[in-house]
């Protein structure tokens, strides 16, 4: 059984954080939480590898909240003209980003900013 609090404790003793900021995703993550618990029928991979994709989003969660308190200038930062480029696999958008990379105009989305918010 997976204890939504344990998952929160590991993301806190990872991050050195414990600030999780505005409490919007408690009871979503708990509604997850339950139901995994009571409807899923996970293997043992399965098992093993959830718990750690969940604290890695609580990790996240810590991190982003963590971040703002540090640097509140961040609200201030106008975006003027955002462009999003979107595609279904093998359709090009990956290059597409990377052409729109090469102006020294454009700030791109960096494939860490992707995978690491913080």
């Amino acid at each position: 059984m997976i204890d939504p609090n344990a998952l929160m404790n590991a993301a806190k003793e990872r991050t050195g954080l414990s600030d999780w900021g505005n409490d919007w995703y408690l009871e979503p993550m708990h509604w997850l939480v339950d139901a995994i618990n009571k409807e899923s029928e996970l293997t043992e991979v399965g098992a093993g590898a959830l718990p750690e994709m969940l604290i890695a989003h609580l990790v996240n969660q810590l991190e982003v909240h963590g971040w703002y308190k540090r640097h509140p200038e961040i609200d201030e930062e106008e975006i003027v003209t955002p462009l999003f480029g979107i595609g279904l696999p093998r359709t090009g958008s990956t290059a597409f980003s990377h052409m729109m990379g090469l102006d020294p105009a454009t700030r791109i989305l960096r494939v860490w900013e992707q995978e690491r918010h913080c």
